[in-house]
C-alpha cells in the first residue's frame, strides 16, 4: 500500500515541476498567506494519512483527494507568483 501512496504524490508532482518557480514558496508565505497556510495544512492531512495507512486503515480515497488539494494549492501559488510579477525571462530555466 505505500508504494500505491508513493506513487500517487509522486504523480502529482510532474505538472508541478514543469512551472514551478523557484521562490514561490516564499512569495506565497509573504504574499498570499492563507493559501500559504492552506498548503501547509495540507501537508500535514497528507502526513496524517500515510500515517493511519501504515496502521492499516485504507485511505487511499482520502489520500488522493488530499494530493489533488496539495497540487491545486501549488499551482495556484505558482499562478499569483507569476501575477506578482515574477514570470521568469524569455528562454529561463524553471
Amino acid at each position: 500500500m505505500e508504494d500505491l501512496f508513493q506513487e500517487i504524490f509522486n504523480e502529482s508532482q510532474g505538472p508541478i515541476s514543469k512551472v514551478y518557480l523557484p521562490g514561490t514558496i516564499a512569495n506565497t508565505r509573504e504574499h498570499h498567506k492563507r493559501i500559504y497556510s492552506n498548503i501547509l495544512f495540507t501537508e500535514k492531512r497528507l502526513t496524517e494519512l500515510w500515517l493511519r495507512m501504515r496502521q492499516g486503515e485504507n485511505t487511499v480515497d482520502q489520500f488522493k483527494g488530499a494530493v489533488k488539494a496539495w497540487q491545486d494549492l501549488h499551482l495556484k501559488a505558482i499562478e499569483l507568483y507569476r501575477k506578482d510579477g515574477k514570470e521568469p525571462e524569455q528562454g529561463a530555466l524553471l
